[in-house]
């Protein structure tokens, strides 16, 4: 950790996702770590990304469009960093990452499922998703996790993981949504 604990941040996390706070805190003690959410909420999206090669590489490009988002973030807070704020000078990383579910082949070809829409149907389509993709099958979750050292070294992996539900999954879909 840095100096003061009570006025340095060692780490930051570039991130929306609840839960990505939730696995960190176990972790760091939350004196050494502060979130700063993107900026830009928009990314590239996996449209028409049917290859794994293709799907990887745009898992490391979102998470690097979000490590230099924040990065940029920071260089605005250090130079005008108050008395009263949290000292980033002793940061030791940031941590920003991205996750995509991947469903089964079709003609060979894999699906990478983005986000749901940002409206009412939102629930619909899930419950879709869970219906033809899920449920009694296997699909992939892929993350690549990016962390970018102070000193600007950059260390980048992408972790796949495999997932089945059972096919007699339908009565808990209401609670998991």
């Amino acid at each position: 950790m840095g100096k003061d604990a009570a006025t340095s941040i060692d780490w930051i996390l570039g991130s929306r996702s609840p839960r990505r706070q939730e696995l960190l805190k176990p972790l760091l003690h939350p004196a050494a770590f502060r979130i700063v959410a993107p900026l830009k909420s928009e990314e590239p999206d996996f449209e028409r990304l049917s290859r794994w090669s293709r799907i990887e590489s745009r898992l490391r490009e979102i998470a690097r469009l979000k490590s230099e988002d924040v990065a940029g973030q920071l260089l605005v807070q250090t130079s005008a960093c108050g008395e009263n704020e949290p000292d980033v000078k002793s940061l030791q990383a940031v941590i920003c990452a991205d996750t995509t579910v991947i469903v089964g082949e079709r003609d060979g070809e894999l699906e990478a499922i983005g986000q749901p829409p940002e409206t009412e149907e939102w629930r619909d389509v899930v419950r879709d998703w869970f219906r033809r993709h899920y449920l009694g099958k296997t699909h992939r979750v892929a993350t690549c996790l990016r962390v970018t050292a102070s000193d600007g070294r950059v260390g980048e992996r992408v972790v796949v993981t495999n997932v089945t539900f059972g096919a007699s999954g339908e009565q808990w879909l209401d609670w998991y949504l």
